[in-house]
């Protein structure tokens, strides 16, 4: 947080944590805290429970995530001030591409007509309001596996084709999204690496040498209906 403060590559942070599992068998799958823009975003985190838990079914439920920003959360700067939210999801396993009734109801307590909603169209939902990006842990146990990288990166394609951010060293992580942000924010990607000096600058280059710019396009405004 404090880098985020010190570079400002966005006015005013508020910032939420979430740990995110897989509604296919944790009692927790997904956890959120406040949006905060001080220390007590720590307490938050701290409350966050951590299953550790592992379905063997080849992905996490990262959709679930952008599905609460859609439904369930409300932010000033985008209902009143026209501003699109960042969020970032952080693994090392595939998206699951689809999500039950039964799971988004337990999950989210929101019902839908639907028997299943698709990762495509969860997304599509949250970019009204959001810009997301997913985050590869490639020192993850799934990505060192043969092929695992392969079909992680495959499987957010269908979803974030050009906001896949591919990170070699995880302690970078808070680098990694502060550079995103400058980036998304105009600033030259060349610039932003060479900023950090040493090893980093290589290891944040490669990681965010293909984002795009993102247009600075307006919000939709309120909660999502679905």
């Amino acid at each position: 947080m404090r880098e985020t403060y010190a570079r400002k590559p966005v006015t005013d942070p508020h910032i939420m944590v979430a740990a995110i599992g897989d509604s296919k068998g944790d009692q927790a799958p997904l956890q959120m805290t406040q949006f905060e823009a001080d220390i007590r975003l720590a307490d938050g985190v701290r409350s966050l429970w951590l299953e550790g838990n592992g379905q063997g079914n080849d992905g996490e439920s990262y959709g679930l995530l952008p599905l609460a920003l859609a439904l369930k959360t409300s932010c000033d700067a985008i209902e009143v001030q026209g501003r699109r939210g960042v969020a970032f999801t952080f693994g090392d396993e595939p998206l699951q591409l689809s999500y039950t009734r039964a799971e988004i109801e337990r999950v989210l307590g929101v019902r839908i007509e639907r028997p299943q909603m698709t990762a495509a169209e969860i997304y599509a939902l949250a970019a009204r309001n959001w810009d997301i990006f997913h985050v590869v842990v490639k020192e993850g146990s799934y990505v060192r596996d043969q092929g695992g990288l392969r079909r992680v990166v495959e499987s957010f394609k269908t979803v974030l084709p050009e906001r896949i951010i591919e990170l070699d060293d995880y302690r970078l992580m808070p680098e990694v999204v502060v550079s995103t942000l400058q980036v998304i924010g105009g600033a030259d990607k060349a610039a932003v690496a060479a900023s950090w000096g040493g090893n980093a600058s290589k290891t944040i280059g490669a990681a965010i040498r293909n984002l795009p710019a993102v247009q600075d396009r307006p919000s939709a405004g309120g909660l999502a209906r679905y």
